[in-house]
């Protein structure tokens, strides 16, 4: 008899875990699941490409390089990259070619 209540209170609980991850995916009127913008795809630059901002933006602002690292990065256009570079103190925003020339360094005010 008393395995009744514990039976009762984990379909209670799996039922409430079904009702609840359920409401994670939203429907569209039509049957169709929305597309979330936190998931759309992003084309990062070359890790090559990343690091050649990294090295440039240590060279142009005089920081140490050890400290500088790519934290962001995505295609601009066919043949340009933007590469958002930091360090403990500075951020900068990087374009970059395909053929690793940096087409602009710009500092980014924190």
């Amino acid at each position: 008899m008393a395995q009744k209540p514990n039976l009762m209170r984990s379909g209670l609980i799996a039922g409430l875990c079904m009702i609840t991850l359920s409401g994670c995916a939203t429907l569209r009127p039509s049957g169709g699941y929305v597309k979330s913008n936190l998931m759309r795809s992003v084309e990062t630059a070359p890790t090559a490409l990343q690091l050649a901002c990294a090295s440039a933006m240590a060279d142009h602002f005089q920081t140490s390089g050890l400290n500088v690292l790519p934290l962001h990065s995505e295609r601009k256009s066919n043949t340009t990259f933007e590469v958002i570079v930091g360090s403990t103190n500075t951020k900068a925003q990087c374009l970059i070619n395909q053929d690793a020339e940096i087409v602009q360094m710009q500092r980014i005010i924190l």
